[in-house]
C-alpha cells in the first residue's frame, strides 16, 4: 500500500505549472500555421492505463470541451464543479489566457466523475487536457507560430519513458529496446492531430 500511494503521489496542475519549464522536457517544438513538427528528444509514451491521472489531478475544460459533452446527452451540473470559468494561460499566443472551467470530482473521492470501473465513460469526446497528457503545451518566446510540447515524466506519468530511464522503473515489456527521434515524432504528430481536431489551433 505505501508503494503505490508513492507512486501515484503526482503533482497538482498548479505545481506542474510553477515548475514545468523547470523540471519539463521539451519534447519537440510545433508550427501551428505550418504544421511542421521538430522532435528534439528521444521519448517514448505508451499509457499503461493506471487511470492515476484521471484519480489525482485537477482537470481544465475549455468551453469546446464542454460543448462536446453537452452535445453528447451531459447536463452541465452533472461535470462543472461551479458556473465561474478559471483562466488559463493561452497555448498559441504568449501573455493570453483562456476560459476554462474545473470538471467534477466524484463526492469524498479524488476520482474524475466520469471515471467507471477504471474506464472513461466519455473516451470518445473527453476534454482536450486529457488527450494530451500527459504532455502540454507551451508558446514558444521568441517564435509566436511555435509551440512547445513538454512532458514530466516519471512525477506524472509512468508511462513516459526517455533514453535515460532507468530499465527498472519501466513497467511494461511493450517499451522498444532503443529510443529514437522516430518514437517522438509520433507523439509529435498525434499532439498536432488533438490540436487541429480541438480546436486549439485557433487563437
Amino acid at each position: 500500500m505505501a508503494n503505490e500511494e508513492k507512486r501515484f503521489s503526482t503533482p497538482s496542475l498548479d505545481e506542474i505549472e510553477k515548475c514545468g519549464v523547470t523540471r519539463g522536457i521539451e519534447v519537440g517544438k510545433i508550427n501551428h500555421l505550418t504544421h511542421e513538427i521538430f522532435p528534439t528528444q528521444e521519448v517514448w509514451f505508451q499509457c499503461n492505463s493506471t487511470t492515476a491521472c484521471c484519480r489525482y489531478h485537477e482537470i481544465p475544460i475549455t468551453e469546446n470541451d464542454i460543448q462536446r459533452i453537452l452535445d453528447n446527452g451531459y447536463e452541465l451540473f452533472q461535470f462543472i464543479v461551479e458556473p465561474s470559468p478559471i483562466l488559463i494561460k493561452s497555448k498559441m499566443k504568449e501573455g493570453a489566457y483562456t476560459k476554462a472551467y474545473v470538471l467534477k470530482k466524484k463526492p469524498f473521492t479524488t476520482e474524475c466523475v466520469f471515471l467507471e470501473d477504471d474506464r472513461c465513460k466519455i473516451h470518445e469526446f473527453k476534454p482536450t487536457a486529457c488527450r494530451l497528457y500527459p504532455f502540454t503545451l507551451r508558446p514558444v518566446d521568441d517564435d509566436p507560430n511555435l509551440v512547445s510540447v513538454i512532458v514530466h515524466p516519471d512525477s506524472v506519468c509512468t508511462s513516459v519513458h526517455t533514453k535515460e530511464s532507468r530499465s527498472d522503473q519501466i513497467p511494461l515489456p511493450m517499451k522498444p529496446g532503443k529510443i529514437t527521434l522516430q518514437d517522438t515524432k509520433t507523439i509529435l504528430q498525434n499532439v498536432l492531430k488533438i490540436m487541429i481536431e480541438t480546436e486549439l489551433m485557433k487563437k
